[in-house]
């Protein structure tokens, strides 16, 4: 089945993995991977990027083979894809840290690979807790395998920063209330405090904002989910349920964006990059939308009840990023390319969305006329096998009828 949605933006399997290019491309262009497809592009392929954003994408139908193996009931077969798998992702990492590009400043290659690996931990550990708990060791070894390695791309792609000689003011306590930051504990980073390591050295939000202490910007080591998210997407499997709580994700990020943006700036605050990582939020969490809906798609999950809440609530958020997009203001520039992103990446989103619904909408309609049908036909056999049972009953009652022995017969 060809699937319609095209991972396409900032930032990109769920279990689906990304034309003639590696990496993004359009939706229409986009046919689910092969093995045998990809094994030809590796080998014909020069390009060492190129090379690993192919092997990252083999890596991820091995994992997707590893998790049908298991769906069949093979346990050994699964264990052994993902093992295949966990190759694949060491040897793209590999590959590209052959190359001697500076992740942070030519992220392509490195990006995928960051969120391949972030989307595949997860999928891992859903694998994980499905397996029993004496048999799950191969897929728990691979996962924490899989965790470390994402750990080392993320410190190549955002690397500690030399803190700054300049000397800039902390921000003084109750800050962020004062300047209507959410709950979340997200705070403008000062200039020149290294709020880049932060990055990779924090797996949950925090907020430090005291008179001696500068505020920083923390952000989740593996997503850019917070906690609380990442459990309501665990605790939800309904295929439609949870593009509504991605959908919710991606609206408040931007609601922040927007709210920010509107606020007096502070120059002793770098607001472009608090704008352009709240940006850049907004992809990734799109981008994971993206990989869910492609992954239910290959498994025909019904997400028609979610594509229709995305179709609805999606032109709206476009019409916020359009809206941005033709009022700039000071520091436009420090988000110019993200902001474009996340309008591509969303109108990609809602183009897939369209097809994905259209697609579901015939395939479950023909499901439920197959359904009607068999109930139609079950009901129909029910009736005529009442009938056939009524008519026995009577039938019997004759025979006994007749069969029973009169008082003259006795005579």
């Amino acid at each position: 089945m060809v699937s319609p949605l095209r991972v396409q933006g900032a930032a990109a399997l769920f279990l689906i993995v990304f034309s003639s290019v590696p990496g993004p491309a359009p939706l229409a262009a986009r046919h689910p991977d092969t093995e045998e497809d990809l094994q030809a592009r590796i080998e014909r392929e020069q390009n060492p990027v190129k090379k690993a954003k192919f092997e990252v994408r083999l890596g991820r139908v091995k994992l997707t083979q590893a998790i049908a193996a298991y769906d069949k009931g093979d346990l050994d077969r699964c264990n052994a894809l993902a093992a295949a798998y966990l190759v694949e992702m060491k040897g793209a990492w590999q590959r590209l840290m052959g190359t001697g590009r500076s992740a942070e400043k030519k992220p392509e290659g490195f990006r995928e690979l960051d969120i391949a690996l972030r989307e595949d931990a997860r999928a891992l550990d859903d694998l994980a807790h499905r397996i029993p708990y004496n048999d799950r060791g191969p897929v728990t070894e691979v996962a924490h395998e899989v965790d470390k390695l994402h750990g080392e791309v993320l410190a190549a792609l955002f690397p500690p920063e030399a803190p700054s000689r300049s000397k800039k003011r902390s921000a003084p306590s109750g800050v962020t209330r004062l300047l209507g930051f959410p709950a979340f504990g997200i705070a403008v980073p000062p200039r020149g405090h290294g709020t880049i390591s932060a990055l990779a050295e924090s797996r949950s939000l925090s907020l430090v904002a005291t008179e001696a202490t500068p505020v920083a910007f923390l952000q989740t080591k593996k997503s850019v989910l917070t906690n609380d998210e990442d459990d309501k997407l665990r605790e939800e499997q309904d295929p439609a349920k949870r593009i509504e709580l991605y959908l919710a994700f991606a609206q408040d990020r931007l609601d922040r964006f927007v709210n920010f943006r509107s606020k007096p700036a502070d120059p002793n605050y770098d607001t472009g990059e608090y704008l352009d990582r709240l940006l850049g939020e907004y992809i990734a969490v799109d981008d994971e939308l993206k990989d869910w809906i492609e992954y239910q798609y290959g498994r025909t999950g019904d997400m028609r009840a979610g594509l229709h809440a995305l179709l609805e609530r999606g032109p709206r958020q476009l019409e916020q990023l359009r809206q941005v997009q033709e009022s700039p203001d000071a520091f436009a520039h420090d988000y110019a390319s993200s902001l474009r992103d996340a309008i591509d990446d969303l109108t990609d989103t809602l183009d897939g969305a369209s097809k994905a619904l259209a697609d579901q909408e015939k395939k479950f309609g023909e499901l439920k006329r197959e359904a009607k049908a068999d109930a139609r036909a079950a009901k129909e056999r029910e009736k005529e096998e009442k009938k056939r049972t009524k008519e026995e009953k009577k039938l019997r009652k004759r025979e006994q009828k007749r069969g029973n022995p009169t008082e003259s017969d006795d005579d």
